[in-house]
């Protein structure tokens, strides 16, 4: 941290892109800048200076498109109702974010198109719940988040941590769907912290973080390797008893900024062919802008309006979902 009034370079000198229908991890220590670099691409990053150059498909997006088209899903359940059930949260979410020109029963094929894709059906007319009032077990509950991100028929989704909490069993399953997401032409950016070698093994690139800045950016294939050959000379510093990639990459993030030898794993990046290839990648990537949605993907770019529904609708749809449901609650009245 630096002192009040100073300012404080939390990501710098990272480049990359993520290519449509595939799933793009970034991983790194904690305090890396892996939610950082997850909000400034998101546009939920407002404070501060950013710099750089951010485009979709090859063109700038602007501040509509950006609140319109990309999902993302925060770590944890912070933003489900306890007291509605999956389809109502579901519902809920629909009623906000879909125009109000579409009809009652466009919304209900949404919302059920949702609850298909992310295997909810089971539990569709179970509460969210909470610490006090059981209901959805966990990987339901991040499936349903991942549900809201998906309401608005998103182009691109990120996910914050979205096995943070999880045990394996149901991190592999969450993650099955968002691989079945991103097959069916979503472009996925994940932050992972310590993911199972399955849910490891679902990506298809991978970014890893030092301090801010890149150390890797490649196919996850190619990973392991690389930071083998970076890390040669402190390797032996430590013993790499990993059982798989995804703990070895991990170790080898965690102990570099242990040890003090993050610099040497930016240097070693910054020198390679790898690099290049990226930049040159990149370049052309920015340079041609995507025709695969030819006039349609136009119009989505040039969409003018962030907000789909005016506030006093968003004002009506609060009270009928949420206020109405609270007063059918004893608890609403003070009673238990």
């Amino acid at each position: 941290m630096g002192n009040k009034g100073s300012e404080v370079t939390l990501l710098d000198s990272l480049s990359g892109y993520a290519n449509r229908g595939e799933m793009l991890a970034i991983m790194g220590p904690s305090g890396s800048g892996k939610s950082t670099l997850l909000d400034t691409l998101s546009g939920r990053k407002t404070l501060g200076n950013v710099q750089g150059t951010i485009k979709f498909g090859g063109l700038k997006p602007t501040q509509a498109f950006v609140r319109r088209y990309l999902g993302y899903v925060v770590q944890g359940d912070d933003t489900l109702l306890a007291m509605l059930t999956v389809e109502e949260m579901l519902r809920y979410t629909a009623e906000l974010k879909l125009e109000r020109s579409v009809s009652a029963e466009e919304k209900q094929l949404a919302v059920d198109g949702v609850i298909e894709v992310l295997g909810l059906d089971t539990c569709r007319h179970v509460v969210i719940g909470d610490r006090i009032a059981r209901g959805v077990s966990g990987g339901q509950a991040k499936r349903v988040s991942i549900g809201i991100a998906l309401i608005s028929n998103p182009r691109v989704l990120f996910l914050d941590e979205p096995t943070s909490g999880l045990d394996s069993f149901t991190a592999n399953e969450v993650m099955s769907v968002v691989k079945k997401l991103a097959l069916g032409g979503i472009t996925v950016c994940a932050t992972i912290h310590s993911p199972t070698p399955y849910a490891f093994g679902l990506f298809d690139s991978l970014l890893l973080l030092a301090s801010g800045r890149s150390v890797y950016f490649g196919p996850m294939k190619g990973a392991v390797d690389a930071m083998k050959a970076a890390s040669s000379s402190f390797r032996g510093e430590w013993d790499a008893h990993a059982a798989s990639d995804s703990e070895y990459l991990s170790d080898v993030m965690q102990m570099s900024a242990r040890l003090g030898h993050e610099d040497e794993l930016v240097e070693a990046y910054e020198a390679s062919d790898l690099r290049a290839r990226t930049m040159d990648e990149l370049e052309r990537q920015l340079e041609a802008p995507s025709i695969r949605d030819g006039d349609r993907f136009k119009e989505i770019m040039a969409v003018r309006k962030a907000t789909t529904t005016p506030s006093w609708w968003a004002l009506w749809v609060l009270f009928r979902f949420r206020t109405l449901k609270a007063m059918a609650t004893m608890q609403f009245y003070g009673w238990c």
